[in-house]
């Protein structure tokens, strides 16, 4: 089943409990079968370290550590890497940004999500000094996909219409 799941899907996630050197192993040997199964080291994959509140509240509990599995993670194997904590949702957004980098697709909030965070900003940030709303301005940092990435996305939601279990989305 797991070598099915490898050879359709796009992209991975790795999670591995910092505080567990056994799961990292783990990690490493999922990792080769990812590369083994799709016969090309060019994979997304994002290697995450979890539990990292357990590490922040006792040191001696973390097996596996940060700056040398880093290294390994983005400098041998040129992958990402982030540590989070589920528990605490930290992080847990920059696994998928990571995500979304390793797969060389730029990402943009959705309208509805924009609407949403500016409708929280304060009242006076968001209107002008005549009281009237402001005009947006255009930022140097949002980035409308190119057609190319459309069409690609697209053949990703496409593939994904199937009813896969255990496979992301994208709408």
């Amino acid at each position: 089943m797991r070598a099915l799941s490898i050879s359709s899907a796009d992209a991975f996630i790795l999670v591995y409990d910092v505080t567990d050197s056994i799961t990292f192993e783990e990690v490493k040997a999922i990792r080769e079968q990812i590369h083994e199964i799709k016969s090309t080291t060019a994979v997304p994959i994002v290697v995450v370290g979890n539990k990292t509140d357990l590490s922040d509240e006792d040191e001696d509990l973390r097996q596996v550590a940060r700056d040398t599995t880093e290294s390994m993670v983005t400098v041998d194997w040129e992958n990402g890497f982030v540590e989070a904590s589920a528990k605490l949702n930290r992080n847990v957004t920059q696994i998928f940004k990571e995500l979304l980098v390793q797969a060389k697709i730029t990402y943009n909030l959705s309208p509805a999500l924009r609407r949403r965070r500016r409708q929280s900003l304060p009242q006076q940030a968001s209107t002008g000094s005549t009281g009237a709303p402001a005009t947006p301005q255009a930022s140097p940092s949002v980035h409308v996909p190119s057609v190319a990435q459309l069409q690609h996305l697209q053949q990703i939601q496409d593939k994904s219409l199937g009813g896969k279990r255990n496979s992301c989305i994208l709408s």
